[in-house]
């Protein structure tokens, strides 16, 4: 059984750009030497082989600098008797950025026997602009685009790199529109764009918040595309929508009405447009909002909009209540609006009808896909059975049994009325993890790279897989974690490993990969000085950035906190005067000091906290006033914002959960 022991506790090549000089190749080298070398993999693969153990440590190791970390190879390399990989880290011109491409191009075509992902993996291992450029450069572009941030010229200066990496290449049409779009004075012409480029430049010019420019371009691509063709449906609805964001309501939903017919042969844009004709209608004209809600659900009953669809006709009709709990249920099990319906149709019944639901459902297979909904027909039964004077804590015992790190779980925990039934119990951890794997030619690169610790570039191995098992996906979010990096390692936990909290129990070492301590320096100090609990810091950093330390949002909140300029002005103590928010240690102590000014608004509330964080206090003062004294469950679900009633259940949930999964009483600032 190939094992990574705790010996191997290192991480390995944290994200950077392309660096040149003798040592600063990182773990990309590893798998380039191999390419050169024309190692050949073990020819046959006993079943010890497939399988992994990966030490998973209590707290993620920090990413060490490049320049440690490739002495930190090169001296594994040479304890362990891997020269080839100690000659890819001594090698950095076969790397150098002009020359990647074309050099896995040539080794392509000369090495034919060599597996497609040596390569992929290799261009994964890169800053995704270098990869990009190196070997699909008319996609780098693309890879900017959506996050095109505040700072213009910061912008510009990354697509100016884009072009420089491969200088002996003219630019793609593509790249350039770009670059004069936020550039250059004026609006580009779009006219020398490939026909193959249209659609993907007008997908990115719709989703950025550039619309006034964005909208222009649209048209012309939409000119130049064949009349009533699934792309120009698709770029004319992007146009229409652009309209409406620019509150141009009567023109959009004019441009809606018009496309309707035309694009009826094109179900995918189709779906998409008589969802939009039916949100844009409620309120202003719901039996028109019905009208288009119905045919949504005629037309397309197994579509993912369908069970929006069905919600949305209850908020037009609500006498459609109860038959549209059912409906939902039996043909849409995995809907993200059915755990409405059921509140919904629930909270509109008496006391005896609403038990008789609440059994059918208790009764059902069905559960919320979504964990951080998950235990809410628990809940209410419990809720329900105070109602009808009856005993809430069988109910209770098994929200906690079945989802203990949920937020209905935390609800229960904080009310006055429920929380003598118990708590959820945290069970002691395991710390490592078996995983089989069905590529021993993966396999056996894998074990090459970890013999000298390089997380990363093994982990990378398993990520250029189309289709991979699911015990793939999580060894390589292992690796990950091994490799410092608690944005890769958590993402696949959140978006390809459907329903994995409720395969394995708490003890399971999944949970520290899904919810990993990232800075934990830095998050201790702020704790410290603050007196803010670290799972709660970490568990806004996890729902509001994902751990990306850059990232900047359309409206201007920045960093791991995601912190707003304006926010940080007010919220600087112990902040040197002269220091950048958007740098880590300083936008986590700011975010921190934030959340100490909510709680010593309203301590220990959880919920008012991640809603005044997320929407502004204001609104949560706001809301009181309108929701009035409610229970928990009824306040949220009476937000407004589907983002802040979203992100709030996230916030509780991960703040419980890494309450619970690390042990912070031992834990000291400095540790």
């Amino acid at each position: 059984m190939a094992t990574c022991s705790p010996e191997c506790a290192a991480p390995a090549c944290p994200d950077r750009p392309p660096r040149s000089g003798p040592y600063t190749t990182g773990c990309t080298g590893v798998l380039l030497l191999l390419l050169l070398l024309g190692a050949n993999p073990t020819p046959a693969a006993a079943e010890d082989d497939m399988v992994f153990e990966v030490h998973i440590p209590t707290w993620m190791p920090s990413p060490r600098t490049p320049e440690a970390e490739t002495a930190h190879l090169v001296h594994r390399a040479l304890r362990h008797g891997r020269h080839r990989v100690l000659v890819s880290l001594l090698l950095p011109e076969l790397i150098a950025s002009g020359h990647r491409g074309p050099l896995l191009q040539s080794l392509l075509d000369t090495h034919p026997d060599l597996p497609r992902w040596r390569p992929e993996a290799y261009a994964r291992s890169r800053a995704v602009l270098a990869a990009a450029a190196g070997l699909r450069q008319d996609a780098a572009a693309h890879l900017v685009l959506p996050t095109a941030p505040t700072d213009i010229d910061v912008f510009c200066l990354a697509l100016e790199q884009v072009a420089s990496l491969t200088p002996d290449q003219p630019a793609e049409p593509l790249e350039r529109a770009l670059h004069d779009l936020w550039c250059a004075d004026e609006i580009p012409d779009v006219g020398a764009l490939p026909e193959e480029q249209l659609r993907p430049a007008a997908n990115h010019l719709f989703r950025t918040r550039h619309r006034d420019v964005a909208r222009p371009l649209l048209q012309r691509i939409a000119a130049r595309l064949e009349p009533e063709s699934a792309p120009w449906c698709a770029v004319r609805l992007d146009e229409a929508i652009t309209l409406w964001r620019q509150r141009e309501r009567e023109t959009a939903l004019q441009h809606f009405h018009d496309l309707e017919p035309v694009c009826r042969p094109h179900p995918a844009t189709h779906v998409r447009l008589l969802y939009a004709l039916m949100i844009r209608h409620l309120g202003r004209d719901d039996a028109t909002a019905l009208r288009w809600a119905d045919l949504l659900l005629d037309t397309y009953p197994e579509r993912t909009h369908a069970d929006d669809a069905l919600y949305w006709a209850t908020v037009a009709d609500p006498a459609r209540l109860q038959t549209a709990v059912r409906t939902a249920h039996s043909r849409f099990p995995d809907g993200d609006l059915v755990g409405r319906l059921q509140t919904d149709a629930l909270r509109a019944l008496d006391p005896d009808d609403a038990q008789a639901l609440l059994d059918e459902l208790l009764a059902s297979p069905w559960r919320d896909p979504a964990y951080e909904t998950a235990g809410r027909l628990e809940l209410a039964a419990a809720r329900l059975a105070v109602q009808r004077g009856d005993d809430p804590c069988p109910a209770i015992s098994l929200l906690h049994a079945r989802y203990p790190h949920t937020w209905s779980s935390a609800v229960a925990e904080r009310d006055q009325e429920l929380r003598t039934c118990g708590h959820a119990r945290p069970r002691p951890h395991a710390d490592s993890i078996t995983l089989r794997v069905t590529d021993a030619d993966r396999a056996a690169w894998t074990r090459e790279l970890l013999a000298i610790g390089a997380y990363r570039a093994a982990a990378e191995i398993w990520e250029s897989i189309d289709d991979p098992t699911d015990d793939e996906r999580w060894l390589a979010a292992a690796l990950r974690y091994r490799a410092g990096q608690a944005r890769e390692a958590h993402q696949p936990t959140r978006w390809a490993l459907y329903g994995w909290e409720r395969l394995h129990p708490w003890g399971d070492p999944r949970w520290r990969i899904a919810w990993p301590v990232h800075r934990r320096p830095e998050v201790i100090q702020a704790a410290t000085t603050t007196g803010v609990h670290p799972g709660l810091i970490l568990a806004m950093m996890r729902e509001e950035s994902a751990f990306l330390e850059t990232v900047r949002s359309f409206a201007g909140a920045t960093g791991l906190m995601q912190v707003m300029p304006a926010t940080a002005a007010e919220h600087r103590q112990g902040v040197p005067e002269d220091a950048d928010f958007a740098e880590p240690a300083i936008n986590i102590l700011i975010g921190a000091n934030v959340l100490d000014g909510l709680l010593n608004r309203w301590p220990d509330d959880i919920m008012r906290v991640a809603v005044g964080y997320n929407a502004g206090p204001g609104r949560v003062r706001q809301w009181d006033r309108r929701f009035g004294e409610v229970l928990p469950e009824d306040w949220m679900d009476a937000i407004p914002f589907p983002e802040a009633w979203h992100y709030s259940r996230r916030v509780m949930q991960s703040e419980r959960i890494y309450r619970h999964l690390y042990p912070w009483d031992t834990m000291a600032p400095d540790e």
